[in-house]
């Protein structure tokens, strides 16, 4: 189907051993900063470990705290500082409280939310946009109350919220903030996947998916992102009673909620719970199976995921997580090893300590088929793409090796400079 032709960049991936000895409990984080560099999380044995890439070499941090944080709810502020919330259980806490550790320019500062009335269970955490901190949270017994909770100058003041609960311990909320200060935070029931959001002082609520009498949410995750428009983008792991665990994508747009199985494999070993939505709207991620690690590309308007290029030859990669930054430029971290060695790989040949960057390509025009439409490689300059009926699909300035589609199955005609080739989707 074409509805809106999309070209995705492919750059020559690099990838770099950042640690040998990675082996946390903790999943590693990989997020950009204002100057679109890399700030990876991780841990080595029970010490939280920053890298950051600062132009031209990694700096390394090494903190003996926090551990237990989940992974899922750490976030970066406007300054670029991260922000990790723990659960009291963790360091030996109050069953109310949660503490939050979070740089500054001065070193590192924490911050203690304590609701003592009752032993809570921490579901999610974001900041707005003035980098004010908000906690989502159940208390009380059966029926949960749902509680929203947010710093006004040195004060935690706490909402309840109305969404549906039906508590199931074993689940996991997460929440994120848009650009323009929308709040959005996700949660699940026993049956249904639910996103509420806070807008101009209102909380919404809207339920993403229903596995009502076909399975359960029980010991699922989900991941929310948010692209450059504000909607949100949702990784989760469902289980049905017919099939077990399946691997779901869900996003929003004005239309609404749309839920799609994930066309993997059962060779997969791993597929980032994390996403990365770029310019053009195109959703990327990455997955492992023995063969590789792999970058996946999902197109707006279609239903499958799509094999861009292999990342690494890695055969045991796990933990991965992406980035993307406002060059497009993508950002991935995974684990090797027995999960133990931490390693960094990246599109930006700007980042990193190779000696030598990637030669520049050629202007000698090369297509090859790709799924859902073709790749154009070796050839830097203005494209045009014609369908057979020599009507004009694109018309645009492309730089290196580029992936065109979603194309309907038939036969393309590619112009470039002077250069002419045809090329058969199929």
């Amino acid at each position: 189907m074409i509805g809106s032709l999309i070209l995705t960049a492919l750059s020559a991936w690099h990838s770099e051993v950042l640690h040998y000895d990675a082996s946390g409990h903790d999943y590693p984080l990989v997020f950009v900063d204002c100057m679109s560099f890399p700030v990876i999380l991780g841990s080595v044995s029970d010490n939280t470990m920053i890298i950051r890439w600062d132009g031209s070499t990694w700096n390394y941090d090494f903190q003996p705290y926090p551990y237990g944080y989940p992974f899922v709810q750490v976030k970066m502020d406007s300054n670029d500082f991260l922000w990790l919330p723990v659960h009291g259980d963790y360091y030996g806490g109050g069953v109310g409280e949660i503490l939050i550790f979070h740089q500054s320019y001065t070193g590192w500062d924490t911050l203690l939310f304590d609701d003592d009335t009752v032993s809570n269970y921490f579901w999610g955490f974001t900041l707005d946009t003035s980098d004010v901190p908000h906690i989502f949270y159940t208390r009380g017994g059966y029926p949960f109350a749902l509680c929203h909770a947010y710093l006004q100058d040195t004060i935690w003041l706490i909402d309840t919220l109305e969404f549906i609960y039906d508590g199931i311990p074993g689940t996991f909320g997460t929440s994120a903030t848009s650009e323009d200060n929308v709040l959005y935070f996700v949660h699940m029931t026993m049956e249904y996947l639910i996103c509420g959001w806070l807008e101009d002082s209102i909380w919404h609520e809207d339920t993403v998916d229903d596995v009502s009498g076909l399975g359960d949410f029980c010991f699922s995750s989900v991941w929310v992102t948010l692209d450059r428009w504000g909607y949100p983008h949702l990784r989760y792991y469902p289980y049905y009673y017919s099939i077990g665990y399946r691997s779901k994508y869900a996003f929003g747009d004005s239309l609404g909620w749309h839920a799609e199985f994930i066309n993997d494999s059962p060779d997969d070993i791993w597929w980032s719970m994390s996403l990365a939505v770029d310019s053009s709207g195109v959703v990327h991620a990455a997955k492992s199976d023995p063969t590789g690690i792999y970058h996946m590309i999902h197109y707006p308007g279609d239903t499958l995921w799509y094999e861009a290029e292999r990342i690494d030859t890695f055969s045991d990669a796990g933990r991965i997580q992406i980035a993307i930054d406002n060059q497009d430029y993508l950002h991935v971290v995974f684990t090797v090893g027995n999960e133990t060695k931490l390693i960094y790989a990246t599109t930006n040949p700007e980042v990193g300590t190779r000696e030598a960057s990637p030669p520049e390509p050629s202007r000698t025009l090369m297509l090859s088929m790709a799924p859902s439409g073709f790749l154009i490689s070796g050839y830097s300059g203005p494209v045009r793409v014609y369908d057979a009926t020599g009507r004009l699909l694109l018309s645009r300035e492309i730089k290196g090796k580029t992936l065109v589609g979603p194309l309907n199955p038939g036969v393309y005609f590619v112009k470039a400079g002077e250069q002419r080739e045809k090329v058969a989707v199929k």
